[in-house]
């Protein structure tokens, strides 16, 4: 039941994004986190409709524990997940930030991103990207993202990163690195001539960022 205030919005434009109060309650999340295992580990599915797995299921069983597993459109595959990415719930909160009257589903992600082995293990990374760099089909750049925390989430386990400001930039270059594991590499690449404020989105579990 949150309403959205002037300060939020205010935030939202300047700073690039916006994180929520707990939008979700414990049960709620117990049953999101089971869905997104069912398709993330067990390639498990509800229907038989295409899913973009970013790898096969055999592939899936077969890769190493420390893997960034991400499924795209599962909400096409999994109806738990389905009733989430199409919720107004967050609906709502999208279109008044890209101040429109309707919003449409773009594509969901189910990303399963456990915990590197040591500090020199950057297989659990995803990198430094712009979200847009992958969509550039789309007739429009206004598009908002919500990622969901599934659990309490800080960087001592895989929590996101965000640099503050950077929605500012336009498009850049060969952004869609989202794949990429060199986050100092990119940082270099992205940050020339700029302020590179790194902040960590830290998020309680049913809390969204924006």
């Amino acid at each position: 039941d949150y309403a959205l205030t002037e300060a939020d919005l205010a935030e939202y434009r300047e700073r690039g994004y916006w994180r929520s109060p707990k939008l979700y309650s414990d049960s709620e999340i117990a049953a999101i986190r089971a869905a997104v295992e069912r398709v993330c580990v067990h390639g498990e599915r509800d229907t038989d409709n295409w899913s973009w797995f970013g790898d096969t299921k055999d592939k899936f069983a077969a890769v190493g524990p420390t893997v960034v597993r991400q499924v795209t459109n599962a909400w096409w595959i999994n109806h738990a997940i389905r009733e989430v990415a199409t919720s107004p719930r967050l609906g709502r909160f999208g279109a008044a930030f890209m101040g429109t009257d309707e919003v449409r589903l773009w594509h969901d992600q189910a990303i399963w991103k456990p915990p590197a082995g040591d500090a020199e293990d950057v297989s659990g990374n995803v990198g430094w990207h712009q979200d847009y760099a992958h969509w550039q089909c789309s007739s429009t750049q206004n598009m908002c993202t919500a990622w969901i925390a599934l659990q309490d989430t800080d960087l001592t386990n895989g929590g996101m990163r965000t640099i503050v400001g950077s929605h500012k930039w336009g498009l850049q270059k060969d952004a869609d690195t989202f794949g990429h594991k060199d986050l100092r590499g990119l940082q270099e690449k992205y940050s020339a001539g700029r302020d590179w404020i790194d902040e960590p989105c830290i998020l309680r579990a049913g809390e969204v960022s924006f």
